[in-house]
């Protein structure tokens, strides 16, 4: 019950979401499952970090990272058309407008710069390291936001994990979503206002504006 009146106070308080508790308990389970892809595409990006392996290996394991984030968005804007063109009340009541456009913020940059970069710019680290904060840290920060969501906060030491881990999410999404983050995608478009042309520069100042914007919600929610 904690877990889910947590979640359900959060999507409320932070995103402007206002689900009951059956909705929020499925929003909550496929957020788990969310998070397991964002991991698995953040992981592919760890050898192009560190300068494992050949720079061709490295750039190829990055790029299939990208893919796997579009690719899990392009389902997700499938599905979520489907549930409100088509879907019973029940799904209806799952996909609020504040999620959908929430959603279209974050999926943009995937759907429209992923296939582009891998085409023409696979090996750039700038672009790799982007990958990695926007699916590894989000990975680890709400994935430990979770389970402190289910932490007994009525003894000693689950209220000091609890502390620990609200910490330690503000940390990273701080540094992953703002800080990191800015030098990143600033070192994206000052490349590709130089070498993508008008179109990919332009694309590229969309994207980043409208993630930036919900990286400030994220930041604010783990404040």
């Amino acid at each position: 019950a904690q877990w889910v009146d947590l979640n359900q106070k959060t999507l409320n308080s932070s995103f402007g979401i206002d689900f009951d508790k059956e909705a929020t308990i499925v929003f909550g389970s496929n957020l788990i499952g969310i998070l397991l892809q964002h991991g698995l595409g953040g992981a592919l990006c760890v050898p192009a970090i560190l300068g494992w392996f050949s720079p061709e290996v490295r750039a190829a394991m990055a790029c299939h990272g990208a893919l796997c984030e579009a690719g899990w968005e392009l389902q997700d804007c499938l599905e979520r058309a489907y549930h409100v063109l088509f879907g019973t009340a029940e799904k209806k009541n799952e996909k609020p407008t504040a999620l959908l456009v929430i959603m279209g913020f974050h999926h943009t940059m995937g759907l429209t710069m992923v296939v582009p970069m891998n085409l023409f710019f696979p090996s750039l680290y700038w672009y790799h390291e982007a990958i990695f904060l926007l699916q590894f840290s989000a990975f680890f920060a709400l994935l430990l936001q979770q389970w402190a969501y289910s932490l007994d906060v009525g003894t000693k030491g689950g209220l000091r994990k609890m502390h620990l881990s609200v910490v330690t999410v503000f940390s990273l999404m701080l540094y992953s979503r703002a800080l990191r983050y800015g030098f990143v995608v600033h070192n994206i478009v000052a490349f590709l206002y130089a070498e993508g042309g008008t179109v990919m520069f332009v694309g590229s100042c969309v994207a980043t504006l409208l993630m930036s914007l919900l990286n400030a919600l994220f930041v604010f929610d783990a404040a």
